[in-house]
């Protein structure tokens, strides 16, 4: 087994321009994922979808949150300045 990332692509029958989920994942999850789909029926193939698509949608919107929390922190040290040219003195 090698060590590191790979990346594995999952077809999860969206019909969109991007053919699939990329996983940048170990081998094990390679060699997990790849063994779930190789045997799978179609409910089985739908309950999956439905996890992953909820697992992605979680973590979405939670990168996006901690996007704005750091944005938030930002906020309160740097000063607020008026905007344009500098009042005479």
């Amino acid at each position: 087994m090698a060590k590191g990332y790979r990346t594995l692509t999952l077809d999860l029958g969206v019909k969109k321009k991007k053919k699939g989920l990329k996983l940048y994942t170990s081998q094990k999850v390679v060699n997990a994922a790849s063994e779930l789909l190789q045997d799978m029926t179609v409910y089985q193939y739908a309950r999956f979808r439905q996890v992953l698509e909820a697992v992605y949608n979680h973590a979405k919107k939670e990168g996006a949150r901690q996007v704005f929390e750091g944005v938030d922190s930002l906020r309160g040290s740097i000063p607020f300045r008026l905007p344009g040219r500098p009042r005479r003195r």
